[in-house]
């Protein structure tokens, strides 16, 4: 089995306690928690209405026609994948595009989705 070797030339992040790399860092130092009461309009069925959830807002990154295409954690991922395009100073025009990537990781993906979807069928 051969290893390869990976470098990672920038980041780019959107989470509960920051929308950049910058933030969260100054967050965490500080010592701050993203848990807090959700801001949803479910929250009053809820017995424990608090998580950590991301302070994000699509409308400011996305025109409407493509905000309607996009899941919320679809929205946050392309953010982040385009500051961590920024961050690694990638110009697309002259970069091998087969040694380039984008890891993207998620906890509950697309559950805004499904809960509207259910809501729809079932209220």
């Amino acid at each position: 089995m051969s290893t390869r070797r990976v470098a990672i030339t920038g980041l780019g992040l959107v989470a509960p306690l920051g929308n950049s790399v910058d933030e969260l860092c100054a967050n965490l130092v500080a010592g701050r928690s993203g848990i807090r009461l959700l801001d949803i309009p479910q929250r009053d069925g809820l017995r424990s209405p608090i998580g950590a959830s991301a302070d994000f807002r699509g409308d400011a990154h996305f025109a409407a026609p493509r905000i309607r295409m996009l899941d919320r954690v679809s929205q946050m991922a392309l953010v982040a994948a385009a500051q961590a395009v920024a961050d690694a100073n990638l110009k697309f025009g002259t970069e091998n595009r087969d040694r380039c990537g984008v890891s993207v990781g998620s906890g509950m993906g697309g559950a805004e989705s499904t809960d509207e979807g259910y809501y729809i069928i079932y209220a």
